[in-house]
Formats: C-alpha cells, structure tokens, sequence
C-alpha cells in the first residue's frame, strides 16, 4: 500500500466519522489552520480523479512498452489536432495523418499532449502579442 493510498483510507475514515458524530472541520498542526470537512471531501473527489486519470495514462504507456518489447520497434505518442480531428496515436512511418512528417514520436503519451498543450499556449501568446 502507498503512502498515499494509506493516507486517502485515513481520510475517508475520519470523513465517515465527522459524518456520524456531525463535526464540520478539523485544526491542522500547530499553526492554527483549519479545513471543512467539505473541502477535505472535495480534495479526495480531485484526488480520485487523478488516480484515475493517471492509471489510464499509465496503462497506455505500458501497452506500447509491451508492443515495443515484443516486437523490437520503437513506437512513440502523437497528439494530432486541427480543423478536422482530434487524435492520439501511436507514432510510426506506416501512420498517414495530415501532419504526417515526423517518425517515432514521443515516448509518453503524457509528453505528446503536453507537447501539444505548449504549442497551442505559444500560438495563443503569439495571437495577443499581434493584437
């Protein structure tokens, strides 16, 4: 078990039982601050998502690794987006695409969209610098 794991079971045991005896927040360390229970619930809600969000990414990343492996290719992520699609895919010479000019992408799926989300941020500053 993680430590976070173990910290998020402590949590929805300390939860369930403000729940049961009605208490609304709790004091934090010796600094003197406090927390709803409301709010502790919306950041185990945040935290759930992204364990989720995250286990996907982590099992699209090991699936190509495996088909990396098994077959001794080199296969990266591409992130794909314009006036007509929206794609993740698998990078290789063999993908047609209309942006199709670069083999072996990258090696995370993470890195294709943050690559993505960065160029999209620079064409988005470079449009309020014209402006």
């Amino acid at each position: 078990m993680t430590d976070l794991t173990a910290a998020k079971e402590r949590l929805e045991k300390g939860l369930a039982m403000a729940d049961r005896y009605d208490i609304g927040g709790v004091e934090l360390g010796e600094r003197g601050v406090s927390i709803s229970f409301e709010d502790l619930r919306l950041l185990l809600s945040d935290y759930e998502r992204m364990r989720a969000d995250e286990r996907r990414l982590d099992f699209m990343d090991e699936a190509n690794r495996r088909l990396n492996a098994k077959y001794g290719t080199t296969y990266g992520w591409r992130l794909i987006m314009n006036h007509n699609v929206n794609r993740l895919f698998l990078r290789d010479l063999n993908t047609l695409d209309l942006d199709d000019n670069q083999a072996n992408g990258l090696r995370s799926c993470r890195a294709a969209i943050d690559e993505r989300m960065r160029e999209i941020d620079l064409a988005r500053q470079a449009l309020k610098d014209h402006t």
